[in-house]
Order: C-alpha cells, then sequence, then structure tokens
C-alpha cells in the first residue's frame, strides 16, 4: 500500500505500518515503505557530519509513532546528519528494509503494536550482522537496555535524551567501519 499524499505532517499519515512525509521528497522504494530524505538546516553543520559520516546515511527506522519519527529526524536534521529514511513497523516490513533498502544503522523502538525490538534484533544479527543497531526507546529501562546490549545492540537511547543520538550513530558507524577494516 502506498501512503497518501496531503498536507499532512509524519505525524498524520501513518498507513498500515507505512510513514509518509508530505511536503518532502518522498520515494517510494520497492519494499512498499516510505523513504524520505531528511537534509542539514545548516551547511557548517552539515560539512562536520558528512566528514564523519562520508555519506548520506540510509537508517532503517523501526517505530509505529510517526511523532517519534518526527522527533529522532529533528534531532538528526538539527546535528546536521543527512539521511535517507525507510520507516517500517511490523517484522514483514523490517526483514524486507534488511535486505532491499540495505541500511547503513537500524534504529528500533522497543515496543510496537506489531513487533517488538527484541525480535527484530535478533533478525538484524541473523541476517546483517555487521550493521550497527540502536534501540531508541521510552519504555526500555536499565534491564532491558543491559540485555539488549548483551545480544548485540550497539546502543540504546532514551526518547528523553535524543540530543544524545546523533554522537551515538557517529560512534556506532565508526566502530562499524574500524571492525570491517579489520577484517
Amino acid at each position: 500500500r502506498r501512503p497518501s499524499s496531503g498536507p499532512a505532517s509524519i505525524a498524520g499519515a501513518l498507513h498500515g505500518g507505512v510513514f509518509a512525509k508530505a511536503g518532502s521528497r518522498v520515494q517510494h522504494s520497492g519494499i512498499d515503505d516510505v523513504v524520505f530524505h531528511i537534509r542539514a538546516a545548516s551547511p557548517p553543520a552539515r560539512e562536520r557530519a558528512r566528514s564523519e559520516m562520508d555519506q548520506k546515511l540510509k537508517v532503517l527506522l523501526l517505530e509505529d509513532l510517526p511523532t517519534d519519527v518526527e522527533l529522532v529526524s529533528r534531532q538528526l536534521r538539527n546535528a546536521g546528519l543527512e539521511c535517507e529514511f525507510a520507516c517500517v513497523a511490523d517484522e514483514a516490513a523490517f526483514v524486507r528494509g534488511l535486505e532491499e533498502f540495505a541500511p547503513d544503522l537500524i534504529l528500533s523502538d522497543f515496543s510496537l503494536p506489531l513487533f517488538d525490538g527484541m525480535s527484530a534484533l535478533e533478525i538484524a544479527r541473523a541476517r546483517r550482522p555487521d550493521i550497527p543497531y540502536i534501540f531508541v526507546s521510552g519504555t526500555i529501562g536499565e534491564e532491558r537496555a543491559i540485555d539488549s546490549i548483551k545480544r548485540g545492540a550497539t546502543d540504546y537511547v532514551l526518547k528523553s535524551n535524543l540530543r544524545r543520538l546523533p554522537a551515538a550513530m557517529t560512534r556506532a558507524l565508526t566502530e562499524a567501519r574500524e571492525r570491517a577494516a579489520r577484517k
């Protein structure tokens, strides 16, 4: 299914586990999920981020709340990171996103109505073990966060502290590149 277009923001456009952001460049990928681009607001910040990240980041975002998608994308835009997102909210779309979107990084909520972040982590580790996986959640709790790291998550960021997300992403991608270079 394709999301409808119109004056709605991300917060108003959830259709069958697919997000759309009206008014931005929206591309429909072959995985029936919406891919949208977030551009950095200030050139100096963009130059810093590009030197750290080398290119536009492809981010698979497992999130069921459009308002949280908006918060994450705004935080990254404000930090100067240029990202291309594939937003999904269920297992089938997540698996397609891993295979067809080929993300550089995965951001995942912990608790969703149709799927959960720990199951997504297991799938990601089995299919694409080198992709950094960061939980972005308001419900993870300390014990679950520790368990997620033991099971292969790269990091976790609380939704109440999204300022930490750009640094966590940069660190995770740097570590992944260093691991790949050692192989």
